[in-house]
């Protein structure tokens, strides 16, 4: 199947064949070879990639992930053949741009909400840090919108997939 990321702007062209165990990926005409195993936690996921060792986790949202790799965050958007076909026609497809819940991408403890209720934010601003195997990782913002609610606290220990907060249209 071939898919169309966008990531910092950049545009890749990813075709998946092989085994959902076994994956074979080409990534802009290059050739990777991919081991995947799921851990102990049903979001995060360790991958060979042509010998090298990858511990990521990611959420998804209508075709948009937000990935953790190596301490970082990525917002990576993802779409179809077909989907982005539609999109070149003019013929929008179901997208995330209304309020909605910011949740949780791994579990974790809380260690600084960045943000307070009535806030207008702007894609990836900082909303807080998630202290998850002893490593900090700052949670940031897939769409503009108003802190209408925080559910959380400092000091909170979180699951995946718990609300941490709610976005409103500005």
């Amino acid at each position: 199947m071939k898919y169309f990321a966008e990531l910092n702007g950049k545009s890749y062209e990813v075709e998946v064949t092989g085994t959902e165990r076994k994956p074979v990926i080409r990534l802009n005409g290059n050739l990777f070879e991919v081991d995947e195993k799921r851990l102990y936690d049903r979001n995060q996921v360790s991958y060979l990639i042509n010998r090298r060792s990858y511990e990521t986790s990611a959420t998804e949202e209508d075709g948009d992930y937000s990935v953790h790799l190596a301490h970082q965050e990525f917002f990576v958007k993802l779409t179809d053949g077909l989907t982005r076909r539609l999109q070149k026609l003019g013929i929008q497809t179901k997208r995330s741009e209304e309020v909605g819940a910011i949740k949780a991408p791994m579990p974790g403890l809380i260690v600084k909400i960045l943000v307070k209720e009535g806030d207008v934010i702007v894609e990836n601003d900082g909303l807080m840090i998630i202290e998850a195997m002893k490593m900090e990782n700052e949670i940031r913002s897939k769409r503009s919108g108003r802190i209408a609610k925080i559910s959380v606290t400092e000091g909170k220990a979180v699951e995946y997939g718990e609300e941490l907060l709610e976005l409103e249209k500005v």
